[in-house]
Order: C-alpha cells, then sequence, then structure tokens
C-alpha cells in the first residue's frame, strides 16, 4: 500500500503546527509532547497510511478514537447503574 508523506505548513507556535498532505489535501494541527495533541483539520483520503518527519522527528500512522474512563474510573454507583441500564461496561472495556 502507498504511503502518503505529509509536510508542515504552517507553525502557528513553538511546537504547534499544521501538516498536510499534497496527494490527497488531509490536513492536521499537531502540538508536540509534552502536552501532545493531534486535531484531524481537513480527513484527506482516510483508507491511505499518512507519514512525515521533521528536525529528526517522524509521525507515522494514529489511531484516533474517543476518550473512555478506564474501570476504575467508574465508581460502583454508576456501575451498578450501567448494569441495571442493560450496559455491560466491564466486557465493553
Amino acid at each position: 500500500m502507498t504511503t502518503h508523506e505529509m509536510v508542515v505548513v504552517e507553525r502557528i507556535e513553538p511546537g504547534l503546527e499544521v501538516w498536510a498532505c499534497p496527494r490527497c489535501g488531509r490536513r492536521i494541527r499537531l502540538r508536540w509532547p509534552p502536552n501532545y495533541d493531534k486535531q484531524v483539520l481537513v480527513p484527506g483520503d482516510e483508507d491511505v497510511p499518512h507519514a512525515g518527519s521533521s528536525g529528526g522527528v517522524r509521525v507515522s500512522s494514529v489511531e484516533v478514537a474517543p476518550d473512555a474512563p478506564r474501570l476504575s474510573q467508574v465508581s460502583p454507583h454508576e456501575s451498578r447503574w450501567l448494569r441495571d441500564s442493560g450496559i455491560d461496561w466491564e466486557a465493553s472495556a
């Protein structure tokens, strides 16, 4: 499978950049650690892996998933409510 190469197109502030794929138009806003954050501005071709590099750091595929509380963050009361509501929280985690 072909990989699209992303390039930096804008540096908003130190550690915050906009990257773009010249082949499919994908655009992301990327904040480097320690406050890492990635926001997809334009999805482009989501079926193609994207990668890029800058200053010895390489960006490769990143899986994006919504944050979900860990089981340890769910109180016994909340766990009971979920179970009583027909939601099998432990199995879905």
